[in-house]
């Protein structure tokens, strides 16, 4: 049996060695994959090793476009080099035989490379996982070009008659799309079965105002952070860096101790969703607690954050020390259920408030679009008027 891992990076000495396992004549020979079992795979068929770093692919849900006539000028589309760098080593000859658990598994270790988070990994493993669940108790084929739009129409449909939420129907479309579009691009699926897929709209979820975390209630929570103490210091310091520049959870947790500067006032997120470099706010109030978090922290561990044997802070655990703290301070579950979250909800809203210029709120926060801040902006509830006048002695962006 040869079994091959997917790795972002591979030797050509690698590559020579696995592929010399295959019959040297050329001839067809059985071999295992890391996602296929008892497939033929001809010597041809096995291209590059993947490399990660594509964006999602958008498919265009409009008719293709007519040929152009002899009078009218051809144009030539580049290759999107992004979208060939993410293509898998399986050929569309050898993915006749992929079934869908196989395609998400190979989907998952795509994700898994791109680093995307445990939560939206398991998500997709979940939504996907019970859309194959229903195939099979519908009797549908699990062959993912068998796969059409009537499907997805039909679970809609299904879940809809057992009384799921419009959010929850929302989240299931559109985690199989996503995975589909891969799919294409891999050439998995044909351009007919990816289009059919696309072509089903998601359940429309109404968009309900969410709270943002006020003045009193985070100083409840710093309240509650005594900086003579490693676990009191550390948690200021996490809530001072989340409140000055609204950073995602993730983007937190990675923060790494090269990237401290106290002298220029900034720290460096290497790690972020939009895998872009971006320089973080570090005013005074966060200088001071995290000097006193620094004081006391135990161990050399590249990351910033650790427990108190000098070991990672790891995501989850950092997520459950956090909303505990927020239990303490007595603050209502509206407002702890997403714990990190809140405050880049508030400090885009407060940004928004002050009409603090929007390319700078989205240098800070990681916005490519100002769409995204104005999903912030239409959650306000005060006019602009109103709003400067109750924040007009505000501090909070004055410094720096």
């Amino acid at each position: 049996m040869v079994k091959r891992n997917y790795t972002a990076k591979e030797t050509k000495e690698q590559r020579e060695n696995y592929l010399n396992k295959l019959s040297p004549n050329g001839e067809e020979k059985r071999i295992y994959g890391p996602f296929l079992e008892n497939t033929t795979v001809n010597r041809e068929v096995v291209g590059s090793t993947p490399t990660w770093g594509a964006k999602t692919p958008k498919l265009s849900t409009k008719s293709p476009k007519k040929a152009p006539s002899d009078g009218q000028k051809k144009v030539v589309k580049k290759p999107n080099d992004r979208i060939a760098k993410a293509t898998p080593t399986l050929s569309p000859r050898s993915a006749m035989i992929v079934r869908l658990p196989e395609l998400l598994e190979h989907y998952l270790n795509y994700c898994f490379g791109e680093q995307f988070s445990e939560v939206t990994i398991s998500s997709y493993k979940k939504e996907v996982n019970q859309f194959i669940k229903w195939l099979s108790t519908q009797g549908h084929s699990l062959l993912p070009g068998d796969v059409t739009g009537f499907h997805l129409e039909s679970l809609k449909l299904h879940m809809a008659g057992q009384g799921n939420m419009p959010k929850t129907v929302r989240t299931r479309i559109q985690s199989v799309k996503t995975m589909f579009v891969w799919a294409n691009v891999w050439e998995w699926v044909s351009d007919e079965v990816a289009f059919s897929i696309n072509r089903v709209k998601c359940p429309k979820v109404p968009r309900v105002p969410k709270k943002c975390l006020s003045l009193e209630n985070f100083q409840k929570l710093i309240d509650l952070c005594p900086l003579n103490t490693f676990a009191g210091a550390r948690r200021a310091a996490m809530l001072w860096m989340l409140r000055e520049n609204g950073l995602r959870k993730r983007e937190l947790n990675m923060l790494e101790m090269r990237d401290i500067d106290f002298k220029g006032r900034r720290v460096l997120a290497r790690h972020t969703k939009i895998k872009k470099q971006r320089y973080l706010r570090f005013p005074a109030t966060a200088q001071k607690a995290m000097a006193a978090y620094l004081a006391l922290r135990p161990g050399n561990d590249p990351k910033v954050w650790v427990c108190e044997d000098g070991s990672w802070f790891k995501y989850h655990s950092m997520g459950q020390d956090i909303t505990r703290l927020y239990e303490r301070a007595g603050i209502p579950a509206s407002e702890r259920r997403d714990a990190f979250h809140i405050f880049r909800r508030t400090f885009i809203t407060e940004a928004e408030k002050q009409r603090m210029p929007r390319e700078y709120t989205m240098a800070i926060v990681g916005h490519e679009t100002e769409a995204m801040i104005g999903l912030y902006a239409a959650d306000m509830k005060a006019d602009q008027a109103a709003a400067l006048e109750d924040f007009k002695d505000f501090e909070w962006y004055k410094e720096g």
